[in-house]
């Protein structure tokens, strides 16, 4: 009976002074993309050195641990075709600003047009 009663008093204990779990915390990403457009057709030359002069300006970036970037030559339907991307690797998540903060910054670099950019 003591063993029931105990079971109980703990199951109630903890329903009134518990925090709970979280199964889904919030947590900032890892990894950011940035996708380079163009509306001209460019050679694969000049493509790749747009992309190169992106991530050269985004290299000078402090918060950015790593790019990988890649350019690409890809026919669109659109007016716009992706000629190129940048996948950035962020710090631990506990030590950045928020994602989003990040991609503010990077859109006010003067290589990054504001009308593509999403954060």
């Amino acid at each position: 009976m003591l063993a029931i009663a105990l079971l109980l008093g703990g199951f109630s204990i903890y329903g009134q002074f518990s925090k709970g779990v979280s199964f889904f915390p919030q947590v900032e990403p890892n990894f950011m993309q940035v996708q380079v457009r163009a509306r001209d057709n460019f050679s694969v030359f000049e493509r790749d050195a747009l992309v190169r002069a992106i991530e050269v300006r985004i290299i000078g970036y402090g918060e950015i641990t790593s790019i990988c970037a890649r350019s690409m030559m890809v026919s669109s339907q659109g007016k716009e075709e992706t000629i190129g991307t940048l996948l950035l690797e962020l710090p631990p998540w506990d030590t950045q600003r928020t994602t989003t903060e990040i991609g503010e910054d990077l859109c006010n670099l003067s290589l990054i047009s504001q009308a593509f950019c999403w954060a």
